[in-house]
């Protein structure tokens, strides 16, 4: 597959660095996996945790989940995000190149 645009890179390593932040701060997770798939068709990452997780419904984004969706927004790229108290979270991302 070519290269992404420099553009492209520098946002999905921001949202992986923005997610990785998170983890380390808040999760107290013992395990962090990220598995990645890049084709000449998407980007796909997903990265989960085993920590404590939260209630997506009952927590407000902070500033770390809303530049998250903003950067995967100005990619064109779908996030979802997948939490619950004691459940850890996942998020996945794909990029339709």
């Amino acid at each position: 597959a070519p290269s992404l645009p420099q553009i492209l890179e520098d946002n999905i390593l921001r949202i992986v660095q923005e997610v990785l932040t998170n983890c380390l701060r808040y999760a107290a997770a013992s395990e962090f996996a990220l598995s990645a798939r890049y084709s000449v068709c998407d980007v796909q990452l997903i990265m989960q945790d085993n920590g404590c997780g939260f209630d997506l419904h009952r927590t407000n984004d902070g500033y770390g989940l809303i530049g998250i969706r903003e950067r995967a927004q100005l990619m064109g790229a779908e996030v979802h995000i997948y939490s619950a108290p004691g459940a850890g979270t996942r998020l996945e991302l794909r990029l339709s190149l």
